[in-house]
């Protein structure tokens, strides 16, 4: 009808488009994203993303870029806001604590549901646990018959992927290691009793297999789209983190200002906050609930409080290459077998968490709610709390190696007698910087204010090394005490 303004005719076909949409399924909210449930395949797709776009394409001629498309998009995320169902989704697994029962996504429309006993296929949204829909992952199939009385000792996850990662014997042994990873990989299940999550480094000399390391992981859960990622930029790291439950960044080498920052807030659980673009005040709230993996020769990101939140793997160089390839195959082809074994062993998991359920254990370990997940599923809790504090000396080790500062207190104690003898703030500044300038080596301390903070934030470390006495005197510069305990080269 031309009596009808263009205005209004946009507003006719997105009326349209949503009785029609209501007609076979529903919209649902979270508290930050909105969606579409399509009732037949179980699929529940964003609103904003790409599978929604083909939705609106395929069954209503809608096309990305004009103006109706974009007005029809608006309008639908509105009227989600305003009428949908206000529903927590998820993405890949969830763990119900209170009944004992992990729900794993099979990205086909189904669900597994495990119970410590059995593994049920069901349809996604059952028992109210919807996950998003991702098209980048690969459905797959759980052997159900596959029973409890397997033989343990022939255990597939470990033949096909902890033989396949090359450990490197440090202060955990090469053993430790493949135990301590196990634990890890179990836990990326169970997130939802993990707000603060472990981040995973793979480090070692170039030819060691890091990045195989971090792509066979993904690619075993999610399928042969999984691929590590380049560190390129902060907006591309934030989308990233915040569309995936497990991102692997590879050569995170360079230095950046604002990774130190997110790695804290994805560990730690908290939110990112960007201003939004071409705005001055408006900002958006991201909320990564995803678990990290990173691979790097020479990290940069060493800061005290991103380093206690990291799982070490020191990796050696391989003596035989088999062509990457090839092992990928085999993971491909064998996947099925390898999630059926690993899907029984998390239900072992899960018996365990129910068995230890009021137990409680202090832990001298930042990750607390990693430490609690390994103690209480481990078979040797004696064995994982020694684990514990392996890695915290370890952390210790790799966040003041090639240390300019430690290298250069070192130096300055093995001469002039400094030993045992206070020494002022400022002196300790000026001689240490000239050690460095000496050696022509990088001073990361600008002043005294910054060097002074630096062994605040470090003594816990330096004492490794030092008998380390800070002395505070009212209305006075800090004074020093340091008596070595080992020399650094």
């Amino acid at each position: 009808d031309s009596k009808i303004s263009y205005e209004e005719k946009k507003g006719l076909i997105s009326n349209c488009v949503y009785q029609e949409l209501l007609d076979k399924g529903k919209f649902i909210k979270t508290e930050n994203e909105y969606f579409y449930l399509i009732s037949e395949q179980k699929k529940l797709v964003n609103l904003m993303n790409m599978d929604f776009v083909s939705l609106l394409n395929k069954s209503f001629g809608l096309v990305e870029g004009e103006y109706d498309f974009k007005y029809v998009q608006n309008d639908l995320k509105a009227r989600c806001h305003s009428y949908g169902k206000e529903t927590q989704v998820y993405r890949y697994a969830y763990y119900d604590k209170d009944n004992f029962r992990l729900y794993i996504d099979k990205f086909d429309g189904q669900v597994y549901k495990l119970d410590g006993d059995s593994i049920e296929l069901m349809s996604n949204g059952t028992d109210g646990i919807l996950f998003q829909y991702n098209k980048d992952c690969q459905p797959y199939e759980i052997d159900r018959s596959y029973g409890l009385e397997r033989v343990k000792k022939q255990n597939i996850p470990e033949d096909y992927l902890t033989t396949l990662i090359n450990f490197e014997q440090s202060i955990l042994s090469c053993d430790e290691q493949r135990l301590l990873f196990r634990i890890w990989l179990y836990s990326i299940f169970f997130e939802s009793i993990m707000p603060t999550k472990p981040l995973l480094l793979f480090t070692g000399v170039k030819g060691s297999g890091k990045t195989f390391a971090a792509r066979i992981i993904g690619r075993l859960l999610f399928g042969n789209k999984f691929d590590v990622n380049p560190i390129n930029d902060e907006k591309d790291f934030v989308a990233n983190v915040c569309n995936s439950y497990l991102v692997a960044f590879d050569n995170a080498d360079s230095k950046s200002n604002w990774l130190p920052d997110h790695l804290a807030r994805i560990s730690t659980g908290q939110t990112i906050s960007k201003r939004k673009y071409y705005t001055t005040n408006d900002l958006e709230q991201f909320y990564p609930r995803c678990f990290l993996i990173l691979t790097a020769r020479t990290p940069k990101f060493k800061r005290d409080d991103v380093t206690e939140r990291l799982i070490i793997f020191k990796l050696e160089r391989l003596s035989d290459f088999i062509s990457e390839s090839i092992l990928l195959d085999r993971i491909d082809s064998n996947r099925n077998a390898l999630l059926t074994e690993l899907f029984h062993i998390l239900n072992d998991c899960i018996n365990n968490l129910r068995e230890n359920k009021d137990r409680a254990q202090e832990y001298n370990f930042r990750m607390a709610d990693f430490a609690s997940f390994g103690w209480k599923v481990s078979d040797n809790k004696e064995i994982f709390l020694n684990i514990l504090e392996k890695i915290t000396e370890e952390q210790s080790d790799f966040l003041l190696e090639d240390d300019p500062v430690l290298i250069c207190i070192s130096e300055w104690l093995g001469s002039n007698g400094n030993e045992s003898k206070p020494i002022k703030a400022g002196e300790l500044f000026h001689s240490l910087k000239n050690i460095a300038e000496e050696n022509h080596m990088y001073f990361p301390c600008a002043n005294v204010i910054s060097l002074s903070t630096k062994l605040w934030h470090l003594k816990k470390e330096l004492e490794k090394y030092f008998d380390f006495e800070i002395l505070k005197k009212k209305g006075a510069a800090n004074e020093y005490i340091f008596t070595g305990k080992q020399h650094i080269n």
